[in-house]
């Protein structure tokens, strides 16, 4: 039996990207002044248009900004990827489900990137974005942290 998760969906380059991006400017905004409007402008950019939904996005997103808070300062970035990577992977399903979700994402990382702070915490970090399947390969690189996904490992 295959479950709905385990199918293999292809998802454009662009996407991955914009997600990536996505994810790890929230994680950086939560360093930021801004982040209660920032927080609540990502909430509608990657909910379903139901405010309850929308509500318990906010709500994990300050819990991941209270664990940021709370880890030690070594164990921090590695933090800040799982995070990142948590929301990159939201952002991917929101876009799936909505493409029009896509266009709302640009617009939020084009106020945070005016915006300054969330601007230069990004621009310290680089990301790779490397997929493959069978004997191709792809390789985009932006800002954040690496993401690696495959399909074209021998069993």
């Amino acid at each position: 039996m295959q479950y709905e998760w385990e199918m293999k969906v292809e998802i454009p380059a662009e996407v991955t990207a914009l997600a990536v991006q996505a994810g790890g400017s929230i994680v950086a905004a939560m360093t930021v002044s801004g982040w209660n409007k920032i927080k609540r402008k990502f909430a509608r950019s990657i909910g379903v248009g139901d405010a309850g939904e929308e509500e318990r996005i906010v709500d994990r997103l300050e819990r991941d900004k209270e664990r940021l808070g709370s880890v030690d300062p070594a164990a921090r970035s590695s933090l800040e990827r799982v995070i990142a990577e948590k929301w990159a992977d939201c952002a991917v399903e929101a876009i799936i489900r909505n493409p029009d979700r896509a266009a709302e994402l640009t617009v939020l990382l084009s106020e945070l990137r005016r915006g300054g702070e969330v601007g230069q915490a990004q621009a310290q970090v680089v990301t790779q974005i490397a997929r493959a399947d069978g004997s191709s390969s792809q390789v985009n690189q932006v800002g954040g942290s690496q993401y690696i996904f495959g399909t074209g490992f021998n069993r």
